[in-house]
């Protein structure tokens, strides 16, 4: 704008401009460097817009962000994952993708897991999502709730007319194709059944959202004693201690929760499990274990933990002052 007003100037007084003394032009640069930099100080970057996510990954999981906020895309190939989404904005989204289907939610908490870039499984600890499968209606779950994908349907096997339109396969032939597509078939069901350890992981989750808690910690022990190293086994040791917590039996919870600690140093769930610990050691009047378990889950990546953490350690002091 400076330079326009100087060129019309310019051009319009061309006379007046030349008799001004020759310091003027010096003095109009300078004033117009100060406006530009003035007008440049104004126009702040916009800062990045914050992220509603926290994702806690398994041990061999495949994801990786696909967009980010307004629009936040997770992008999830193998492995479960586990989102802590806080609550969200006007305008603002959240999903999961998965080859062939999605997961958008609107503040909660849920694990998600996939094979082979195929969702398999969805669970929610809290809140609502919606579960998107290509080709199925869609599903919305609420807390405590999961939903499962259908066991994927064995090809169908074409007949030998349509390979041989000329003539029937050999009698000796036909048995020994029917044989190998058996075993093709069962091979399929097999790799698409859930494992073991995984049928046992489900009812012993079964058990505990039935308040069944006595038999929850039994079914997670189960799953232990299955592979004690599997891909399950952190969050059975988890969730076995909780069990025990819910179930009154405090001697037992405390021994499994300091288990946890110390077997699953990397686990996301570290922290929540150090908060439980903590409010279990207040109950018991060890107040200096309490308030160390409390500090180190103050530090936790999730509000609802820390919350609690704080809660605890402002207990510690109210009956500290009290004495």
């Amino acid at each position: 704008e400076v330079r326009a007003s100087l060129l019309a100037s310019a051009a319009v007084e061309p006379a007046a401009i030349a008799a001004r003394p020759s310091w003027a032009g010096g003095v109009v640069a300078v004033a117009a460097v100060m406006l530009a930099l003035w007008l440049a100080r104004g126009r702040r970057a916009p800062e990045p817009a914050r992220s509603h996510v926290v994702v806690r990954p398994a041990s061999g999981a495949r994801y990786a962000v696909a967009s980010p906020p307004p629009l936040e895309t997770i992008r999830l190939w193998e492995g479960a994952i586990d989102l802590d989404v806080q609550p969200l904005g006007p305008g603002d989204r959240v999903r999961v993708e998965v080859g062939d289907g999605e997961i958008e939610v609107r503040g909660t908490r849920f694990q998600v897991a996939a094979k082979e870039d195929r969702l398999v499984g969805v669970e929610v600890t809290h809140g609502r999502v919606e579960v998107r499968p290509r080709g199925a209606a869609l599903t919305t779950l609420g807390a405590g709730q999961r939903w499962r994908a259908a066991p994927r349907a064995a090809p169908e096997r074409p007949s030998p007319r349509a390979e041989l339109p000329v003539a029937e396969p050999p009698r000796a032939i036909a048995p020994r194709l029917r044989r190998v597509a058996a075993r093709a078939e069962a091979a399929a069901a097999r790799a698409l059944a859930p494992t073991r350890q995984e049928a046992l992981y489900d009812d012993a989750w079964d058990a505990l959202r039935g308040r069944r808690f006595d038999d929850a910690a039994t079914g997670f022990g189960r799953v232990l004693a299955e592979s004690p190293s599997g891909p399950l086994a952190d969050e059975a040791r988890f969730w076995r201690a909780i069990a025990l917590a819910r179930g009154k039996k405090s001697a037992e919870a405390v021994a499994a929760l300091r288990a946890f600690l110390v077997t699953c140093p990397a686990s996301p769930r570290r922290g929540e499990a150090s908060a439980i610990l903590g409010w279990l050691f207040v109950d018991a009047h060890r107040t200096e274990e309490a308030a160390a378990l409390f500090r180190s889950a103050a530090e936790d990546p999730h509000e609802s933990v820390r919350v609690s953490a704080r809660e605890g350690l402002g207990a510690l002091a109210r009956s500290s002052a009290g004495r």
